[in-house]
């Protein structure tokens, strides 16, 4: 699957803490990512990562307490090491190995290989998920 796939989020995390003050933290890749007071800091158990409140609030659904199932589709294809993207949090660069994901907001970033293959799965395509393709294929 190198070409753009459209694939359902699934999994689970613990919401961590509300960033209170700008911070910075490293992508998988090694890139520098910053954080602005507000941002949530959220956990798979293997990784911790930053998102803003509102991508947060549209992909993530509270099951309990700290918990939150992921939510959502995305597109998303195997990048080319060394590819840049533009993440909310900054400049990443793209491993060995990782997957470029993107929302229907047009956000990217990087997934390595193994939390991909464990928390996406193909979606059934839908007229809105063709007309967003349409829209947004030359921008992945």
């Amino acid at each position: 699957m190198d070409a753009t796939t459209r694939f359902r989020r699934s999994g689970r995390v613990r919401l961590v803490r509300v960033a209170e003050q700008a911070e910075t933290w490293t992508s998988d890749s090694g890139s520098p990512m910053s954080v602005e007071p507000g941002d949530m800091i959220v956990s798979s158990g293997e990784r911790t990562w930053s998102i803003k409140p509102d991508s947060f609030a549209a992909t993530y659904t509270q099951v309990e307490g700290d918990v939150y199932e992921r939510t959502g589709e995305v597109w998303a294809r195997r990048a080319e090491p060394g590819e840049r993207v533009a993440t909310q949090e900054g400049e990443d660069i793209a491993g060995e190995g990782q997957w470029r994901v993107t929302d229907d907001d047009g956000n990217s970033w990087f997934v390595p290989e193994d939390v991909f293959t464990a928390n996406y799965r193909p979606a059934q395509p839908t007229s809105r998920s063709l007309c967003f393709f349409a829209r947004s294929y030359e921008n992945l």
